[in-house]
Order: structure tokens, then sequence, then C-alpha cells
């Protein structure tokens, strides 16, 4: 978690950044590829305007990075 820090310090909040943008975070050393996570998917966010947004990507990010869900094997 610390190390994770030392980066997000640095990270925009998403609402600074433009409108219609993916975001996408990795965890070190996995490959985000289909190949190498045939029964994965993928998590679609949609948001209203008076969503905190910032809030709602922050608590995910730290849910991933604290290893939050029942799969650990979260890319």
């Amino acid at each position: 978690m610390e190390h994770f820090f030392n980066y997000y310090v640095y990270l925009k909040k998403p609402s600074e950044m433009p409108r219609e943008i993916d975001l996408f975070f990795f965890r070190n050393q996995e490959v985000p590829m289909w190949e190498e996570s045939p029964a994965g998917g993928i998590w679609i966010l949609k948001v209203k305007k008076d969503d905190n947004v910032n809030k709602m990507w922050e608590s995910m990010l730290f849910a991933l990075i604290g290893e939050q869900f029942e799969e650990p094997n979260v890319i």
C-alpha cells in the first residue's frame, strides 16, 4: 500500500481528466491480456453528474489494492 501511495499522490483525479476517458489500473507483473485471464471480464461503471467520481475511483482502487474482492486475481 505504501508503494502505491508513492505514485497515487501524483495522479490526477478523475474529475480533472477529460470526459469520455477510459481509466485502467493494473497490478505489477500482471499481463492485461484476455489470453492470460480466459475466465476474466470487465467492469464498466457509468456515473451520474452528481456522483462523486473521485471518491468512487479512490474507493475502488483501495479495495483492489487491499484485496477486498472475493476473487484475489483481479488485475
